[in-house]
């Protein structure tokens, strides 16, 4: 089991692009993003076991206890 990572920010263009970087590097990526923009670029990211996606925006405290739940890192884009 690898490190555990929390991307916000993570359907924009860097964000998509990054999340598949870190899972093909073994890493566990937890996906937060508000989809204000109605983004479908993680879509294909979905049926991997290491990959999960939250949506929500980083401004609302709930949301983000349970997204910094048992993360080792935290990318903020």
């Amino acid at each position: 089991m690898g490190e555990r990572v929390l991307v916000t920010g993570a359907s924009g263009y860097l964000g998509s692009v990054l999340c598949e970087e870190l899972l093909d590097k073994g890493y566990q990526v937890r996906a937060l993003d508000n989809l204000l923009y109605n983004q479908q670029t993680l879509f294909h990211l979905c049926h991997r076991p290491d990959f999960e996606f939250t949506c929500g925006d980083v401004r609302d405290e709930s949301v983000m206890t349970q997204a910094l739940r048992d993360v080792d890192y935290i990318i903020p884009l």
